[in-house]
């Protein structure tokens, strides 16, 4: 039974390593992927580092705040885009422009006005993605927070049970593991 227990242990503990190795290559290539795109990474670092905490002890909420993370990067790399493209398009110079062209060049000014449309329709969805990416952080937050509240609820009640004399079978009784071993 202890042999049982410890080799549970052992290939818990290398699942651990491995899944904590996979999320270091995935959090590098976000990472990489973001500085291309020159997107900031404050607050992608900080919530990978929530994901980390709640990976300490929770292997299924990782997996749900691992793809919302994920979410996290695409629209996050989405707004890079629109930003890049309204830094291009320059939307103040084109109706500078636009107003200039008036009725003295009506075929640039038409071109002008799609422009313009164009610019401040990549303005609006760029606001919207910033909704979301707030959205998605504050989320991602909560299910940290409800896993955090979920573990340490968790705790409570085994160290209660452990005072009534209470055992879990599903855990291994590293006490009673050490006992065997003395003997």
């Amino acid at each position: 039974m202890f042999l049982a227990g410890l080799v549970w242990a052992l290939l818990a503990a290398r699942r651990r390593r491995a899944a904590r190795f996979a999320r270091r290559e995935r959090r590098d290539v976000h990472e990489t992927r973001l500085e291309e795109a020159y997107a900031p990474t404050i607050e992608y670092e900080e919530l990978a580092d929530v994901v980390e905490k709640v990976a300490a002890f929770d292997d299924r909420a990782t997996a749900e705040l691992e793809t919302l993370l994920d979410q996290y990067v695409e629209v996050m790399l989405q707004r890079s885009r629109c930003r890049t493209a309204l830094d291009l398009g320059e939307p103040v110079r084109l109706e500078r422009r636009l107003a200039c062209a008036g009725e003295c060049h009506p075929r640039e000014a038409a071109v002008l006005a799609r422009r313009v449309v164009e610019s401040r329709r990549v303005a609006e969805h760029m606001n919207h993605l910033d909704d979301s990416l707030a959205e998605v952080a504050q989320l991602l937050r909560y299910y940290a927070e409800r896993a955090s509240l979920r573990h340490a609820c968790c705790k409570a009640a085994s160290q209660r049970g452990a005072s009534h004399g209470l055992h879990d079978p599903r855990t291994p009784d590293l006490d009673r593991a050490r006992t065997d071993i003395s003997r």
